[in-house]
């Protein structure tokens, strides 16, 4: 059992990390009594039954102990369960249990933050890893609560975009271009009513910009789906890096110069022609 001193996902992270290699399940929860530790046994066998992350679903209303965070668990909720296609009945539960050599290559990608637990639940799903929730009593949390609502909210919505770009990209500019087509259609409607010429280049422009905004999240789907090989860059400067003395800038490797002289050369012929 490890426990934090300290409060936000960042300890979370670094402690996860620090685990020993033969942690093979992890379970986190907070200090503050709100989550109730007897069902940690049945989170701990829904991973030993074969799923890879078991989450507290948490129900009753001291979920909402401040209005000003129902409307931002709205949207993120609206936009985790967009992103995803499936119900998530808690996003961002604080109590749930996974296996540490799962969640370790997506630590990159994680929140540094209090949003820990929204972007692993939102990246486990995106990469097609079976999750589970088991519902649970939220109680009355013993303390206050040390989250600042503006600051928190707009890193929470930081890190989810990010984590939306970075495994379903086409999801995120879908709904951005659903804004300005929504604009057109409506401006169109319009015009129909008042045949005023302003109104159908304004449909026009709506509509331009929402076939570019579609457009450009076919390239961020494509540029996912076949990212460019960058291993011999890497090894090469890697390499250049192990030798004392001696950097990667201004080289290139053999087969890079070799390409670049043929490319020289050709060009060379075809200018005396």
């Amino acid at each position: 059992m490890i426990w934090f001193f300290e409060r936000g996902g960042q300890y979370v992270r670094c402690e996860t990390r620090k685990a020993a290699d033969d942690a093979y399940e992890l379970v986190i929860t907070d200090a503050d009594g709100s989550y109730p530790a007897e069902r940690i046994p049945a989170l701990v066998a829904k991973i030993e039954e074969g799923f890879d992350m078991a989450v507290g679903a948490r129900h009753g209303t001291q979920q909402y102990d401040s209005l000003l965070r129902i409307p931002a668990r709205l949207v993120f909720r609206f936009l985790v369960e967009f992103t995803t296609g499936a119900r998530v009945p808690d996003i961002n539960s604080g109590l749930r249990s996974f296996r540490r050599s799962q969640a370790l290559p997506y630590f990159p990608d994680l929140c540094r933050g209090f949003s820990f637990t929204t972007t692993l639940t939102l990246i486990y799903i995106l990469t097609g890893k079976y999750v589970v929730y088991l519902p649970i009593e939220y109680r009355e949390r013993i303390g206050r609560s040390k989250i600042r609502i503006v600051r928190d909210t707009l890193r929470t919505l930081q890190y989810i975009i990010e984590v939306i770009v970075t495994y379903n990209p086409l999801k995120l500019f879908l709904l951005l271009c659903l804004l300005p087509g929504a604009l057109a259609l409506a401006t169109m409607a319009w015009w129909a009513v008042t045949r005023q010429p302003t109104l159908l280049v304004v449909a026009a422009i709506l509509l331009g910009a929402s076939f570019i905004l579609f457009g450009l999240g076919l390239l961020a789907f494509l540029g996912r789906r076949h990212p460019p090989d960058l291993s011999p860059v890497r090894a090469h400067r890697l390499a250049s890096d192990a030798v004392p003395g001696r950097s990667h800038v201004g080289v290139m490797p053999a087969s890079f110069a070799a390409r670049s002289n043929e490319q020289v050369a050709r060009e060379a012929e075809r200018i005396s022609r």
